[in-house]
């Protein structure tokens, strides 16, 4: 049975390039999509060479035919993008080379308004933040949270982490709202702890 279902989804995921492939802004080669991906806005989005996308994943880009050419979801070559990732963008949503995803990952470059208490949040409009960009190498953990903010090269965010402002590279970040509990050291090659970690992003910004 298992040799069967792993058949079957070796089929999906051919029959998925085949007839889906030139939709996008670029599809590159030995790109596995698996069953039940909800893919929208594909002229805008990017997904280099063996980029990896497991089920339930959704990719979105609000697509303003206006400014076509300035949205972009980008996902780099040799990333593996977990279960039930979520990836939105108004504007800019660039995800590196080689990151790794673990399930139930969020990432958007905007934000609901909420400035009409009179009003339902779901008819309000859709606000631009920061562009997100999420460096090479880096390692995203289960249920993140990570909104209109940068991640560095080789970074570790630990599970359930909501990340709001930028992390440097070489960083391993937790909490919600994330702070940094470790950076590399290129001098002593080692990972060490800020001293203060209730402060450690104020710290490695200054």
């Amino acid at each position: 049975m298992r040799k069967v279902r792993s058949v079957l989804r070796s089929i999906s995921v051919r029959l998925f390039r085949i007839f889906n492939a030139k939709e996008f802004r670029r599809f590159g080669k030995g790109v596995y999509v698996f069953s039940n991906v909800d893919i929208s806005g594909r002229s805008a989005i990017v997904i280099g060479d063996g980029v990896v996308i497991h089920d339930e994943t959704v990719l979105s880009v609000q697509v303003n035919a206006s400014r076509i050419n300035e949205q972009l979801l980008s996902i780099g070559s040799g990333s593996n993008i977990g279960r039930r990732n979520h990836f939105f963008a108004l504007r800019s949503v660039t995800i590196g080379c080689n990151v790794i995803t673990a399930s139930n990952v969020y990432i958007s470059d905007c934000t609901h308004d909420f400035s009409d208490p009179q009003t339902p949040i779901m008819y309000q409009p859709v606000l631009p933040l920061s562009p997100v960009d999420i460096g090479d190498g880096s390692w995203i953990g289960q249920n993140e949270c990570i909104v209109g903010c940068r991640i560095g090269r080789n970074c570790v965010i630990g599970a359930g982490a909501v990340v709001l402002s930028d992390i440097p590279d070489f960083s391993v970040a937790v909490g919600a709202p994330a702070r940094i509990v470790k950076t590399y050291n290129p001098v002593s090659r080692v990972w060490e702890r800020p001293s203060d970690t209730n402060t450690a992003l104020e710290a490695v910004r200054n």
